[in-house]
C-alpha cells in the first residue's frame, strides 16, 4: 500500500515526488495534494468570490494557473479534508 503524502510550501518540496528527481518515488507514495507559492495568511484567508472562468487571460503556463485559482478559491484545506493524507510535508 502507498503513503499519501500532501505538499505545503515551495517547488523544492514538491520536487521530492518528481519522478526528474526522484524516479522511484511513486512506488512508496501517492500524492494527493500538494499547495505551492501561498502564505499561511492567503491559505487562512476567505476565498475571493470571483468568477475565474475556464481560461486565465495572460501568458501563463497550465501549472500557474492551477496555483492561482487554488490559492484564490483556498481550496487545500478542503482537499486535505476528502483525500485525508497520512502526513503533511510542511516547508516554510
Amino acid at each position: 500500500m502507498l503513503t499519501k503524502i500532501a505538499t505545503y510550501g515551495c517547488c523544492a518540496t514538491r520536487d521530492l515526488f518528481n519522478k526528474a528527481f526522484v524516479s522511484d518515488w511513486k512506488n512508496h507514495f501517492q500524492l494527493v495534494s500538494y499547495q505551492q507559492h501561498c502564505s499561511i495568511v492567503s491559505l487562512m484567508s476567505k476565498p475571493i468570490d470571483i468568477e475565474l472562468g475556464e481560461e486565465l487571460q495572460g501568458e501563463l503556463s497550465n501549472f500557474e494557473k492551477s496555483v492561482f485559482k487554488q490559492d484564490v478559491l483556498k481550496s487545500f484545506l478542503e482537499t486535505l479534508k476528502t483525500t485525508q493524507p497520512e502526513y503533511l510535508v510542511l516547508d516554510f
